[in-house]
């Protein structure tokens, strides 16, 4: 309504209430353009293995919930990751089966690429021995050819099937922990990449009765159940609630060797990773891209990158259609000029970058690495950025997105990779908002735009470095309505 300083808008409008923020900063509303609310949700009340360091750590958390749980009953987690274990090799299911032989396990790795299962999971699934891999995914054996109960991608996938959903009520509490979650770290919006249509359903009840306390732009994912009936009605934009965009898997994930790659992984001789899309997408996509929704399409790894671009150029789509590619976490220089010319949009992801070094090296080699998590020769180039989180594969605060895109210098022969605080906050909002098509509205602080707010008790662009990790919300305004306040 109203800009400037404190008198010029009590001039403008005289009487209205007053929020004295004590020296807080008010930045315009942040924007996670990358997140999964109902695995958020999920994340908050299943087991947390992020701080797992061996195997023995997951048994032990999975026989504490053994007792917990009815005979038969699922028992799922999420978070761990074996390049914390000593040797750095995928678990096994032998302690799994030990602690409890009797309810199916899963445990998700970190990526949601990967999964470890007990003998129980597997029986459920139909997984035996002499089952061959599925397309898209991979059963990893022991040496005598036995299941070891790692299993990657579309295999991972078809157990996760099995585990009960959660019915409406449930959904419901989940994803609305996740939006108060999310609000309360400083977010506005979310671009939920990965929507089903119960899901939606149940956020469509919540946008209605004025509940949610965060936007959602979603993304309908082509593999997830009533997909169909969900793009039906075509793209819808709501102030709370819009779907526009369809979302493909073309690739698995760097750290569980799934990442579709043009060379052999340097720590895995003879695995290029895996491509998760059929040889028809194209067919598949062009009459969605011919409705008038955006695609969004996940690659990580280089050649699943390339294949990204080739879909779109095939597709030959308007240049203001915004196509994004989520992740565009390894490219070969050459495709930077490509995604400036289909008019793409790079949805990155910058915590990725500082939880993967561990790895990313001993994966790519030296060469594959220049270009990987290139977020700053992708604007450079001319590519718009919009990051996010990946939320629960990270965690949803965006200050640490902002600290890895800005400040993050591995070995201090990196600093060729940092924004400046100001582009990798721009990310978060004015080109987050681009990529939701909704500049002029959203990610800046201008006279007609929303009044969505984060405001944090230090600037985020001009406090020390030193500092910036520490930053704390105070507030949170959507559409003008204080949605949050640390008390």
């Amino acid at each position: 309504m109203a800009l400037g300083s404190l008198e010029d808008v009590r001039a403008a409008l005289p009487g209205e209430p007053e929020i004295d923020l004590g020296g807080a900063v008010v930045h315009p509303g942040l924007i996670d353009a990358h997140g999964h609310l109902l695995g958020l949700g999920q994340t908050l009340v299943q087991l947390d293995l992020s701080q797992a360091e061996s195997t023995e750590d997951l048994a032990a958390q999975v026989a504490a919930e053994v007792d917990r749980r009815p005979r038969g009953s699922w028992i799922v987690g999420m978070g761990w990751d074996q390049t914390r274990f000593p040797g750095g090799a995928f678990p096994d299911r032998a302690l799994l089966d030990k602690v409890c032989p009797n309810n199916p396990v899963l445990l998700l790795r970190v990526d949601a690429h990967a999964a470890l299962a007990n003998a129980a999971a597997l029986n459920a699934a139909g997984f035996r021995r002499e089952t061959p891999d599925p397309p898209g995914g991979r059963l990893l054996r022991r040496p005598d050819g036995e299941l070891s109960g790692l299993l990657i991608d579309t295999a991972a996938e078809k157990v996760w099937s099995l585990v009960p959903a959660p019915d409406d009520v449930e959904r419901e509490r989940l994803l609305l922990s996740a939006c108060r979650h999310c609000r309360d770290v400083g977010l506005v919006e979310v671009h939920d990449a990965g929507m089903d249509l119960a899901s939606f359903k149940v956020l469509e009840r919540l946008a209605a009765r004025g509940e949610l306390p965060i936007r959602v732009y979603a993304m309908a994912r082509f593999d997830l159940p009533g997909f169909d009936e969900l793009v039906a009605q075509g793209p819808r934009m709501g102030e709370w609630l819009s779907l526009r965009t369809v979302k493909v898997l073309l690739d698995g994930a760097l750290g569980s060797w799934g990442a579709a790659l043009f060379d052999d992984y340097s720590d895995d001789p003879g695995n290029r990773g895996l491509l998760l899309a059929g040889e028809d997408l194209a067919d598949r996509l062009r009459p969605l891209a011919a409705r008038g929704f955006q695609l969004a399409l996940h690659a990580i790894g280089d050649r699943a990158n390339a294949l990204a671009l080739d879909l779109l150029e095939s597709l030959a789509l308007p240049r203001d259609s915004r196509p994004r590619v989520e992740h565009a976490q390894v490219l070969r220089a050459s495709d930077l000029p490509r995604l400036v010319r289909l008019g793409a949009i790079a949805s990155m992801q910058p915590t990725h970058a500082v939880s993967d070094w561990r790895f990313a090296g001993d994966r790519l080699g030296e060469q594959r690495l220049r270009f990987a998590y290139a977020w700053r020769a992708l604007l450079e180039a001319g590519v718009p950025l919009a990051f996010g989180s990946d939320f629960p594969i990270e965690a949803a605060n965006p200050i640490a997105g902002l600290g890895a895109a800005a400040l993050w210098r591995p070995g201090g022969s990196e600093a060729s990779r940092s924004l400046t605080r100001a582009q990798a906050l721009a990310a978060f909002t004015s080109g987050a908002a681009f990529a939701a098509f909704e500049e002029g509205r959203a990610g800046r602080i201008e006279i007609g735009g929303r009044a969505d707010f984060s405001c944090f008790d230090r600037d985020l662009l001009s406090c020390p470095d030193a500092e910036l990790a520490a930053v704390r919300p105070v507030l949170t305004v959507v559409n003008g309505q204080l949605s949050w306040a640390r008390v």
